[in-house]
Order: structure tokens, then C-alpha cells, then sequence
């Protein structure tokens, strides 16, 4: 019972049981092969449930009064652990594709990157353990190590895998024509950005025409309330959905003209539901002025948006209903042509 409830964890056995000079410090062992202990007792004591009983009553909310005592590890558990290990092991299991994730998620929110003692730390995992997982995540391109720092950072490349498709073209293979007639009408920074767990995130930018220009790194995050890009996408959201984004968005004050208030917010995108097109005053930093319009499905929903920033002397409020009004028309004609 005990070996497969380990092969059913997809733990490697011969580590495990060795020459069994490792038999008396079984869940040292476990842990350094990713599961702690607790963890792994649970699971090896669902899979004798579910190899003795059957599963619908083993899963059941009543337990079988009928436990025998020749059970394994049945007098390490309390009743209430064994019926929860047996609900557990029926959520699927992956823990090294768990794991990875985990370490991608916690880079993302850490720009200047994280050592592994600190990924190991924030993940609870052993270090060999996190040590393993970057070495293949930067075999595969998506996280590198600095040469001197060795701090780890995620590439661009992760950006691949968060753009839409459709019809075998992307997103922003499909944007950049309209990108382009933006940037020769009004020489300033476009970029393409998409909604993920209601932060703004920006995957594409063609720079400035002018020497002094407003740039940013690829894949960084854009508070959502207070970005053009962010209010244009949030507009077109379907009630629930926009409301779920709004409990996750922390209405924080970059500037005197940041919106505080989820009143103020609200009223601000029933404006651009009404325009067509989002307009940021300054309100993430201080003279940069950024106009942005949605990329909407057939449903109407958002999937992406196209803005242009630069400072404010160049994109004066005089040109906000113009500009807006011509990034509207050429978002409209980049989801046509994504959709198509």
C-alpha cells in the first residue's frame, strides 16, 4: 500500500526505499523530493482507503464504521484526516508543474527579480528543489540568471504564452499594422496591453518617433484605475466580471489625479463606455498624458487595448477627442482583423 500511494504521487521510488538505509527517515526523504510530511502521510493514507473501500464511500461524508485494524497507518490518523486525505487525492495532482508555476507567479510581482534562497524561502521548498526548477525553466528561455547578481528574472519569452489567438495568427501579429498608422499619425508610444487577473499588462510597443520618448519594459504591469489602457478594458466588461475585477483592484494614489474612489471609477468608465475610448490626466505619473481603446469580441467584450503615452505638452486635452476617436477606429480594425 505504502509503494503505491507513492507511485500514484509520482515520487521516484528507488530514492525512496534505496537499500533502506532511508526506510527509518521516510518523510525527510519525501520532503526533499517535494512533498512535506504531513502532506505525504494524508496521501499514503488515501490510497489505503481507496484500495480497501470503495471509493464512493470512502469519499463519502460518512466514514465506514467497518475499519479494520490490520490497516495500515490507519493509528497515525484521526478520523477526520483520513476522510480529507481520500477528498484530497481526488483533485488532480502535479506537483513539479505545480511548482513551476508557483515560481513564475512569485517573479512576476518581483521586477528586479529574486534570488533562489528567496524563491525557496516564499515557495516553503527545499533549495535543490528550486535550484531544479529554474535550471529548467532557463533551458526552456523562460527565466534567466544575472551573471553577476544571479538573481532570477522571467524573459519576454513568457509573453508568448499570454497573448489570444486566433485562427493560427496573434494577437499582436494582428495588431501591429494598426500599431503602425497610429505611430505615423501621432509619433508617440504605442503599445498593446491585455487584462490578466485585472492588472494591465503590456506584451507589444512601438517607441517614439520624438528623441524624448515614454518607454517601458515588456510584460510590466500598469495599475489598472489609473492607466488609459486599464479603464478602456475594464468599460467593456460584463457586470460580473467587472465587478470581480474591482475586489481585486486596490485603488492606490500615484498622483494628485489618481482616482481614489470606486464611485469615481465607476462614473469614469460609464464616460468611456459613452466615447468609445479611455483617457489617463496624468494620473499614473505626473505629465504623461495616455488615450487607449478597447479590442473588443463579437460579444462586445474585451480581449486587449491600444494606447499611445508621451508627455502632456505633446498630447494636449485639445487632442484628446480626435486621437481618441482615430486609436478607436484602428482598434476596432486590429480585433477585425484578429478575429477574421
Amino acid at each position: 500500500d505504502e509503494r503505491r500511494g507513492v507511485r500514484a504521487c509520482g515520487l521516484n521510488l528507488e530514492r525512496i526505499w534505496g537499500n533502506g538505509k532511508t526506510k527509518g527517515n521516510r518523510p525527510a526523504v519525501l520532503e526533499h523530493e517535494g512533498l512535506d510530511a504531513a502532506q505525504t502521510r494524508n496521501t499514503l493514507a488515501g490510497m489505503v482507503l481507496l484500495r480497501r473501500f470503495r471509493p464512493d464511500l470512502a469519499a463519502g461524508c460518512e466514514f465506514p464504521w467497518f475499519l479494520p485494524k490490520s490497516i495500515g497507518y490507519v493509528g497515525l490518523f484521526s478520523l477526520k484526516e483520513l476522510i480529507s486525505s481520500v477528498k484530497t487525492l481526488a483533485a488532480p495532482h502535479a506537483p513539479a508543474l505545480q511548482r513551476g508555476l508557483a515560481l513564475l507567479e512569485a517573479l512576476a510581482t518581483r521586477p528586479a527579480g529574486a534570488l533562489q534562497t528567496e524563491l525557496a524561502a516564499v515557495l516553503k521548498l527545499p533549495q535543490t528543489a528550486v535550484h531544479r526548477i529554474v535550471q529548467a525553466l532557463e533551458h526552456l528561455g523562460y527565466v534567466r540568471r544575472h551573471p553577476v547578481a544571479r538573481t532570477v528574472h522571467v524573459t519576454q519569452k513568457i509573453l508568448l504564452l499570454g497573448q489570444p489567438h486566433s485562427g493560427g495568427r496573434g494577437l499582436i501579429e494582428a495588431a501591429l499594422p494598426s500599431m503602425r498608422r497610429i505611430l505615423e499619425q501621432t509619433s508617440e508610444t504605442t503599445q498593446l496591453c491585455v487584462l490578466a487577473d485585472a492588472r494591465c499588462v503590456i506584451i507589444e510597443q512601438l517607441p517614439s518617433l520624438h528623441p524624448f520618448k515614454y518607454v517601458v519594459d515588456l510584460g510590466c504591469h500598469a495599475p489598472t484605475h489609473c492607466c488609459a489602457p486599464g479603464k478602456a478594458m475594464l468599460a467593456f466588461l460584463p457586470p460580473k466580471k467587472l465587478e470581480a475585477a474591482l475586489d481585486k483592484i486596490q485603488l492606490h494614489a500615484f498622483t494628485r489625479n489618481s482616482i481614489q474612489s470606486k464611485e469615481r471609477l465607476l462614473a469614469e468608465l460609464e464616460e468611456v463606455r459613452s466615447l468609445g475610448f479611455a483617457v489617463d490626466r496624468a494620473e499614473h505619473f505626473e505629465g504623461i498624458h495616455c488615450l487607449a481603446a478597447p479590442l473588443l469580441n463579437p460579444h462586445g467584450e474585451p480581449f486587449a487595448a491600444i494606447t499611445i503615452a508621451g508627455p502632456s505638452s505633446r498630447i494636449p486635452e485639445s487632442t484628446f477627442l480626435s486621437w481618441g476617436g482615430f486609436i478607436r477606429e484602428h482598434a476596432s480594425e486590429a480585433a477585425l482583423q484578429f478575429l477574421a
